[in-house]
């Protein structure tokens, strides 16, 4: 579509406007010549030039300006193709520990095995180049080529092994503003994918298979593949590489697909997180990993080591650092360490922080017994689950059976979910749960169905996770108190379940028993619902909200209801959004954080109870 619509736009300018401009003027110069004729009067050679010079001027101006709008257009659709290679590589990886072999790139359709893996992978150090296989990706053809139909080059590096791992140094990619975005060191054996694309031939494959500038297949320490900057591929012995935002690293990992703890001046990926009547962030690297935490507070979930009914500033979580992940719940708070294991507190009554049925509640974090070993942690509203780095989901709390109040099965302390296999991801809502796998990308359910929830019409509760029909490539997954939202590997989302306050986003206030499109929402990159609004954070750093408005939590100035998303007023530069209980908060780059919608319990962060219809800075944070 973006291809199509960038050649509409190239024939508009080059074509339609010079046409329009022309024949305004032509239409100019009949009526002068019309008035030269009524007075019996020649025009000069100098007149003819002048409308001669305007036209070609405004013909070459307009073919610039089209050209250029195509360029960007090529440019966004073969971004987005390459995201999707990337998310379909890593799938395969996942699912088969290694990356798929390239392709022969001089095969044609009538081919066999066209858009097949073929070259042979199989030798030390491989490195080896070919053509995306786009059949093993379970991919169409047209996602191989780029906007200008070449097919994208992929090379992977199925075995390297550096001889010194202790003098080695970092992979360093950073954004387009030179900003680094990451930095792990690498140790031992390292397995790359990289792909690579460009206008003009450079660095891809042609239709008939010619490489042009690709990587080619020698050992050497630098690599430029598609002609946009210096690429240093990890086989040095010592020092730093570095990537920038357009070169072609995908992924690497280390020999037991673990990557290691981040170093201490590296901020974790998501420190946010907020509950029902209270949020905690983990503070930035001066603070090593700390946590605090603000809100409502009778159950000790925000760690201070009382149980006041509200901080109105942040609090400190005590004897606890080095955090890498928060869950907040209803009234309980966990976190994940880079040590791998699990601290919980505040509300316990039901087993939600793991800590055994003698405790009904912590005020300060706690180790949860057994839970080491962990690759992430997921929480709901009553409950918590972990996924090791084995691949194994443990949980605890209540709901986990799908039966609703009056009927609970209460687990207090971590109890394998046998049933939940290759997860990679885990959505909990407050009587519903889902997964999804990594091998396909697919959702599986288990729970709760009074709205669908389970992606069907059948049985009130499901005891074991049922697949969600026609729902593959997720990448990340959400759930709020009756509805389910999926991150595809597109930037579209899909919702079910619960619709009553347009938390499906698509435009209706029903419930769904299968997934929908959620509107005019492209480009999402990180999802987040909790009771009955969902939030998506933009490839541009902005958001958007969709479901109920009540107390202004769609942080559009307004507490009205909302079936299709809407922009959050006046947050630009995001990390990431986390709806909670009738309020939304996000982090922003600066460091800086900000809440609004529901004021009760001093949740914002502003010091007061008062309601904000758009976002407030959190005060008081170290």
């Amino acid at each position: 579509m973006g291809f199509l619509f960038g050649i509409f736009i190239y024939f508009y300018f080059l074509l339609i406007i010079p046409y329009i401009v022309c024949s305004i003027i032509v239409n100019m110069q009949l009526r002068y010549i019309q008035s030269l004729l009524l007075r019996n009067s020649g025009f000069s050679i100098f007149e003819l030039s002048v409308v001669l010079v305007v036209v070609a001027a405004i013909s070459g101006i307009s073919l610039t300006a089209g050209k250029t709008t195509m360029d960007v257009s090529d440019i966004r659709n073969t971004k987005t193709k390459l995201g999707l290679i990337k998310e379909s590589l890593n799938l395969y990886k996942n699912k088969h520990g290694l990356y798929p072999c390239p392709a022969i790139a001089t095969e044609t359709k009538a081919d066999a095995n066209y858009g097949k893996e073929e070259v042979d992978c199989t030798s030390v150090n491989s490195h080896i180049t070919g053509a995306v296989p786009f059949k093993t990706l379970g991919m169409n053809e047209d996602s191989s080529y780029d906007s200008w139909n070449n097919k994208i080059a992929y090379t992977v590096d199925i075995a390297f092994t550096e001889i010194s791992p202790s003098t080695q140094g970092r992979i360093s990619i950073q954004d387009r503003g030179g900003s680094e975005i990451t930095a792990s060191p690498i140790f031992g054996k390292a397995t790359f994918a990289l792909i690579s694309y460009g206008p003009n031939s450079n660095g891809a494959y042609s239709r008939t298979g010619t490489i042009n500038n690709a990587c080619d297949n020698n050992l050497s320490d630098s690599e430029n593949c598609d002609n946009d900057g210096t690429f240093m591929d990890a086989r040095t012995t010592s020092g730093d590489i570095t990537a920038n935002f357009n070169d072609d690293l995908i992924s690497w990992e280390t020999e037991n697909h673990i990557p290691p703890a981040p170093p201490a001046s590296a901020l974790p990926d998501e420190r946010l997180a907020v509950g029902l009547g209270h949020a905690c962030i983990i503070a930035n690297d001066a603070e090593d990993g700390e946590i605090w935490c603000w809100g409502y507070n009778a159950s000790g979930q925000t760690g201070g080591g009382d149980y006041d009914l509200v901080e109105y500033a942040p609090v400190k979580a005590i004897g606890i650092s080095n955090v890498t992940q928060l869950h907040a719940g209803g009234a309980h708070t966990c976190a994940l360490k880079t040590d791998t294991s699990v601290w919980c507190w505040g509300a316990n009554q039901y087993g939600q922080s793991g800590l055994g049925a003698a405790m009904a509640r912590i005020h300060s974090p706690t180790a949860v017994p057994g839970m080491t070993g962990v690759a992430k942690i997921f929480g709901g509203h009553w409950a918590t689950c972990a996924l090791k780095i084995d691949g194994s989901v443990w949980c605890w709390g209540i709901g986990l059976d799908g039966i609703r109040p009056k009927a609970w099965t209460a687990l207090y302390t971590p109890t394998l979910l046998a049933a939940v296999t290759d997860a990679k991801t885990i959505a909990m809502g407050w009587y519903h749960f889902c997964y999804t796998k990594n091998a396909d990308g697919s959702v599986w359910c288990w729970g709760d169905n009074q709205y669908g929830q389970m992606g069907n019409a059948m049985n009130p509760v499901e005891p074991v996770p049922v697949q969600i029909s026609g729902l593959s490539n997720v990448t990340g997954l959400t759930a709020g108190s009756g509805h389910v939202c999926a991150l595809k590997n597109d930037n579209t989302v899909e919702c079910w379940g619960r619709g009553i306050d347009g938390e499906l986003g698509n435009g209706a206030n029903n419930n769904e028993t299968a997934p929908v499109t959620v509107t005019g929402l492209g480009d999402a990159v990180k999802i987040s619902a909790y009771s009955t609004h969902t939030c998506a954070t933009r490839q541009d750093s902005s958001a958007v909200c969709w479901g109920a408005g009540d107390f202004g939590m769609l942080g559009n100035g307004d507490i009205v209801s909302q079936n299709t998303p809407v922009p959050v007023a006046g947050l630009v530069g995001l990390n990431q959004v986390k709806a909670g209980a009738w309020s939304t908060c996000a982090e922003k780059a600066d460091d800086t954080f900000w809440c609004w919608g529901g004021g009760m319990f001093a949740k914002l962060g502003d010091g007061d109870t008062d309601d904000e219809l758009t976002p407030v800075q959190v005060q008081g944070l170290p």
